[in-house]
C-alpha cells in the first residue's frame, strides 16, 4: 500500500460488505451488528462514505456495482461476505473451546474484534494494522465510545516490521494464553519470506494452544496469485495502489505446506463451501460467486 495512506483494498472490502448487507436478497447473510459498525466505518473512512452508504442501498446503484464487478472479479463482494461469516464461525468456535486470546493481523475496517470483545470480557483482542489504516478505524470507534478494556490496536507496517518484534512492545499480548491468530486477506500482499516469518511466530508462541486462521489465494498455471476469472484490470489497480497480490500456494498443498512449518489442517473452505453451507440454506445457490481465495484453519503442534 502506498505510505500514509489507508488501504485501499481495506477500504474496497468493507464497502462490499456494506453493499451486500444492502441487498435485500443478500442481506441475511451479515449479521445486523456487522451491518451497523461496516456503515459506519466506510462512512468515517472517506469524504466519499457517507453517500456510498447512503446509495448502497438504491438499487440502481447495487446494479453499477455489479457492472463494475463483472468488469473486475466477478462475485467478489458475496465471497468477501461469506468469507468474513466463516471466519467468525471459526473463532467463535475457538472462544467456546477454550481460546484466551485473538490477535487480528491486518484488521483493516473489519467489525469482528469490536463485536467479539464485548461479547467475550474475558477474552483478550489485539488488531495490528498499517498506521494510516488503522488510524482512520481507531477514530470513528473512538468517537463512538465502543472500544473496551479487552481490545487494543497496535500499528504496524508488515513490510518493514517483523510481527515479532512489534508485539513484544505491546503490553496487552499475553503470550502465555492459548491464542487465535487471524489473517483474513492479508498474506496475498506479502513477500514468502514474510509470511514464513509470521508461520514461524505463531508455531513458536509458549502458549498451549495456537491457532492460525488465515486466508491464501491460489496459484494459477503460471503461478500467478489471484481469482479465477478476474481481469487484467484487477492487476492494473492493484498495482496502482500499491497493493499486488505477491504470495499464493495451490490448493492442493496445503496440507503439506502447513506440515513443513508445524501445523496440522483443522479445516478449509473454499467457494463450493460457502455455497454448501450459506447459499443452499437461503435458496440462493445459484448467486455467483468469486474462486480462488480460500479460508484456513490450521492449528500449530
Amino acid at each position: 500500500m502506498k505510505e500514509n495512506e489507508p488501504s485501499a483494498t481495506a477500504d474496497v472490502v468493507a464497502r462490499n460488505i456494506v453493499l451486500i448487507s444492502n441487498t435485500p436478497a443478500l442481506a441475511c447473510l451479515v449479521p445486523q451488528d456487522a451491518r451497523l459498525l461496516s456503515g459506519w466505518l466506510v462512512a468515517d473512512s472517506s469524504g466519499k462514505g457517507h453517500s456510498f452508504v447512503r446509495r448502497s442501498g438504491k438499487r440502481w446503484f447495487q446494479m453499477v456495482r455489479r457492472i463494475q464487478e463483472h468488469l473486475t472479479i466477478p462475485g467478489l463482494a458475496l465471497h468477501q461476505a461469506l468469507r468474513k461469516r466463516y471466519i467468525e464461525r471459526a473463532v467463535r468456535l475457538s472462544l467456546s473451546e477454550g481460546f484466551e486470546q485473538v490477535v487480528v493481523l491486518g484488521g483493516g475496517l473489519d467489525s469482528l474484534a469490536v463485536r467479539l470483545h464485548r461479547e467475550f470480557p474475558t477474552a483478550n483482542f489485539i488488531e495490528l494494522d498499517h498506521p494510516a489504516t488503522q488510524s482512520v478505524k481507531l477514530g470513528s470507534l473512538t468517537r463512538r465510545r465502543l472500544v473496551g478494556r479487552n481490545l487494543s490496536f497496535l500499528p504496524v507496517d508488515f513490510a518493514r516490521q517483523s510481527l515479532e518484534e512489534r508485539i513484544k512492545s505491546c503490553d496487552a499480548y499475553q503470550a502465555e494464553r492459548k491464542t487465535i491468530f487471524l489473517a483474513e486477506g492479508v498474506l496475498m500482499y506479502l513477500a514468502a519470506s514474510e509470511v514464513e516469518s509470521i508461520f514461524d511466530f505463531v508455531r513458536r508462541q509458549p502458549c498451549a494452544q495456537k491457532r492460525f486462521v488465515f486466508t491464501f489465494m491460489e496459484l494459477d498455471a503460471k503461478g500467478r496469485a489471484g481469482f479465477r476469472r478476474s481481469t487484467r484490470l484487477v492487476r492494473l489497480w492493484l498495482r496502482m495502489k500499491g497493493e499486488p497480490f505477491k504470495w499464493g500456494m495451490r490448493a492442493g498443498e496445503t496440507e503439506n505446506f502447513l506440515a513443513r512449518r508445524g501445523f496440522v489442517l483443522k479445516d478449509m473452505a473454499t467457494s463450493r463451501s460457502f455455497k454448501e453451507i450459506y447459499l443452499r440454506e437461503h435458496g440462493i445457490e445459484d448467486e455467483l460467486l468469486a474462486e480462488g481465495e480460500n479460508v484456513c484453519v490450521s492449528d500449530a503442534i
